[in-house]
């Protein structure tokens, strides 16, 4: 489902058209999707309609997160985490939490002339292929994102896993919800349950749940501040300052894959980048290749066409790499076999694709769906079936400039 500012010119809204076409049917030849996704994708300025964005800073080309986190049982180890809906639908359980219309909402910044597309003259040194910025976002709203992040302290310090509170009778002062709130634990991610610290490779998750004994659940502040208050002289608080160290100490945490292969992810950001450092792989590890798509940059002067001198193996040409395909995998994803020949053709004034194995599973949105809208003002908002209200506003993973 496709928006595209108004302010742009129907030449350039035809471009982003096309670009979004051609951004789906990568995922679609690379996933082995089994049920529909529903993308809301917009072409639009982004500050200030999707995102905050910092004075002074570079504004982002384009954000993306789930429409919906939904707390499911992970069977592997029994903890119960927030799943982006696109997956949830993909596994088929015979229950689950009620579904909304969309499953990944993106914005992609209208404001920027740093986008290349198709058709326009060879690109520039400092032009960004439009399809490449679709793809790593769409990949960041099924599900490449994690949920430590600093939800609490306006220069960050601290890291924790989402933060989940139910608010009763709630008064509303300029759009910020006060008074006694419920405090329902620190909910880790699906993907939070591959990270390691590279130290020792143990798991993230029981740091998580050291954290998680600051309070039993369901205790009872009488408003945040009491929240924060009680939970910043906790004994457990300590351990929220040493994975803030953590999350600035390069190659300090990865993604552990099924065989027993670390990716790194990006630790190396000083200071501390909301929504860049924890939710893409480091820089420096993946620049020259096959997985270059998630690191938090956009490579310049490059196209999809021209992706083998980038990843130094010419014969894998689909820009999702090998490594975010496994991630994907142990996630629960089911993924196509041989996806690593897709290519877009070289052809300038169609939005034609192309595939060495002819193994493409189309699926194809009903009317009922299409017609299906989620309000952009509140795109970027975590429910579940249970409340969930955050302290400050959800990180969405972004790619910078």
């Amino acid at each position: 489902m496709f928006t595209c500012d108004e302010k742009s010119t129907p030449e350039t809204c035809k471009k982003a058209d096309i670009a979004f076409k051609n951004a789906a049917t990568i995922v679609e030849n690379t996933f082995d999707l089994k049920v529909p996704i529903a993308v809301n994708a917009s072409f639009v300025k982004l500050c200030g309609t999707f995102i905050k964005c910092a004075v002074g800073q570079p504004e982002p080309l384009g954000a993306a997160a789930p429409s919906r986190l939904l707390p499911i049982k992970d069977n592997t180890d029994g903890e119960t985490r927030l799943f982006p809906q696109a997956l949830v639908k993909q596994l088929q359980l015979p229950e689950h939490p009620e579904f909304s219309p969309v499953d990944i909402v993106a914005g992609f910044n209208s404001n920027s002339d740093t986008f290349w597309f198709r058709g326009d003259p060879p690109i520039g040194k400092d032009q960004v292929d439009f399809e490449i910025i679709l793809v790593h976002e769409f990949l960041h709203g099924l599900g490449f994102i994690t949920s430590w992040d600093d939800y609490f302290n306006v220069n960050a310090s601290s890291l924790t896993p989402t933060p989940s509170f139910i608010f009763t009778n709630p008064e509303e002062t300029d759009g910020i919800k006060e008074g006694p709130i419920t405090f329902t634990g620190f909910q880790e991610y699906i993907l939070d349950r591959h990270l390691v610290l590279t130290k020792d490779n143990s798991s993230l998750t029981p740091i998580a749940k050291k954290i998680n004994g600051f309070a039993p659940l369901n205790t009872k502040f009488d408003d945040q501040k009491a929240f924060l208050d009680a939970f910043t002289k906790s004994p457990v608080y300590k351990e929220t300052e040493i994975m803030f160290k953590n999350s600035i100490t390069r190659g300090s945490v990865a993604i552990r894959l099924v065989d027993g292969e670390n990716v790194l992810i990006e630790t190396g950001l000083v200071p501390f980048k909301p929504g860049s450092t924890f939710s893409h792989v480091d820089f420096d590890a993946f620049g020259n290749t096959t997985d270059f798509l998630m690191r938090f940059k956009a490579p310049r002067q490059v196209t999809l066409d021209d992706l083998s001198p980038i990843n130094g193996d010419p014969e894998y040409t689909n820009p999702i790499g090998p490594k975010i395909i496994s991630i994907f995998k142990s996630l629960g994803y089911p993924m196509k076999e041989n996806s690593s020949t897709f290519k877009i053709i070289s052809n300038q004034n169609q939005d034609s694709l192309t595939k060495s194995s002819q193994n493409s599973n189309k699926t194809k949105l009903t009317t009922e769906q299409q017609q299906q809208q989620q309000q952009t003002n509140n795109a970027f908002t975590i429910t579940t079936n249970t409340l969930l209200l955050f302290l400050s506003s959800f990180l969405i993973s972004n790619l910078l400039l």
